[in-house]
């Protein structure tokens, strides 16, 4: 091996960035339920603005995008009914405390990221 690759190899395990990504990750996917919630929960709200025709558009589209992310069974069996299931009732604390938990999710993965930049280029905390 090059000097040059044993450097970065003991950079990589130094720095911990397997760990600091899978961090990075956690956070992330532990987003996607509440944010996905909180959304659901403001369609009911937007019913009675926009029309039944658009929020079901906009249900479909965001049931749509999460079957990229998740497997068939598990958008069939937990996400598409939990959708469906806070378009029955207008519910502004669901909306409300979902949207709060992923606020601290994302910033939660923002602050990881702020750590594994840190870590790769030297950087104190200040």
């Amino acid at each position: 091996m090059t000097l040059l690759t044993v450097r970065l190899v003991e950079r990589f395990l130094e720095v911990r960035v397997m760990g600091l990504a899978a961090e990075m990750t956690y956070y992330a996917l532990l987003s996607i339920f509440p944010l996905t919630a909180a959304l659901g929960a403001s369609l009911g709200f937007l019913e009675r603005l926009i029309g039944s025709e658009d929020v079901e558009q906009v249900e479909n589209m965001i049931i749509a995008t999460l079957s990229t992310i998740f497997s068939a069974a598990v958008t069939d069996d937990l996400v598409a009914p939990m959708i469906r299931g806070l378009l029955q009732q207008e519910r502004a604390g669901f909306a409300v405390g979902g949207l709060l938990i992923s606020l601290f999710l994302a910033s939660r993965v923002f602050r990881s990221a702020i750590d594994t930049l840190d870590a790769a280029y030297r950087v104190e905390e200040r």
